[in-house]
């Protein structure tokens, strides 16, 4: 292979995070197949099958996506500890997670992730609250239409007894049949609450490693969230032509209240933080 090939570099493999054995396993059938045309192989195994007759004659081409398939089914292949010890090298900050915890986490990605070196983005909302949530999803998630449901799928998700995968889907899509809506309705709203992106985990396996409490925090501050992009969307559509004090006025008139109703919500089901942070809302939307 000539250096200038795409891929053909052992140095980029490693700063890519390509497990060895992958990077083997392909480099071993570029000039050589076995009779039964098997792909994914341990190194034992390929030592053991390897015959002279099976040896290409045509010239081998090197197929960066190819190599890239082969990580992804030697990484998810991979023991816990060692799937671990890459994530870490990824630059995953497990923070004082407990080992139960990071394994039952990184357990939902490795079915999912084909680049090592996409993990750090890929479950950072496991080990973290504070994350922002993507734009383009929030204004779709998040949509006025949407608020009524996802509380209600909020106060069904506190009454579930069993917080374990199968419960949550069940209980999800007995929630949206009993509101006449698409799961969608309820799922894009959840995923963004819960990891503040579109693409992660299974839903409610992420929900399930996550635990009750955890989700229905995030839950709570993704409703605020809605309420707050309602509540701008109303100031900014009706101050429209307006000058700029009576936009105020139209703003304060708008957000003052909601500032009110967070704060008693708050102060009825929110934590210490919950209660300062509406206290100063509250107050911001007030003197402003």
């Amino acid at each position: 292979m000539s250096k200038r090939d795409e891929g053909a570099s052992l140095e980029g493999w490693q700063q890519a995070g390509y497990v060895p054995s992958a990077v083997t396993n392909y480099l071993s059938l570029l000039g050589w197949s076995p009779k039964d045309d098997s792909q994914v192989m341990p190194l034992s195994e390929i030592i053991e099958r390897f015959d002279l007759p099976q040896i290409n004659r045509a010239n081998a081409r090197f197929d960066l996506e190819k190599l890239q398939w082969m990580n992804y089914e030697h990484l998810r292949a991979l023991p816990m500890a060692d799937y671990r010890e890459r994530a870490v090298a990824a630059g995953v900050d497990f923070g004082g997670a407990t080992e139960d915890y990071i394994a039952a986490a990184l357990g939902t990605c490795q079915d999912k992730v084909k680049q090592v070196e996409d993990l750090p983005t890929f479950c950072s909302f496991y080990f973290t609250d504070e994350f922002d949530y993507d734009e383009a999803m929030a204004a779709k998630a998040f949509a006025p239409d949407n608020k009524e449901p996802f509380a209600r799928l909020r106060e069904v998700f506190a009454g579930v007894e069993d917080f374990t995968p199968e419960p949550l889907e069940a209980a999800l899509k007995a929630l949206a049949e009993e509101l006449d809506v698409k799961v969608r309705v309820l799922v894009m709203p959840a995923r963004l609450a819960c990891t503040g992106v579109k693409v992660g985990p299974s839903l409610y396996d992420l929900m399930a490693v996550l635990g009750r409490d955890r989700v229905l925090v995030r839950f709570d501050k993704a409703l605020t969230a809605m309420s707050c992009f309602f509540a701008a969307d109303f100031v900014q559509s009706a101050g429209t032509g307006m000058t700029t004090a009576n936009q105020i006025t139209i703003g304060r008139i708008v957000l003052v209240p909601f500032f009110v109703v967070q704060l008693l919500y708050y102060f009825r089901i929110g934590d210490e933080l919950h209660r300062y942070l509406a206290m100063a809302a509250f107050l911001v939307a007030t003197i402003s």
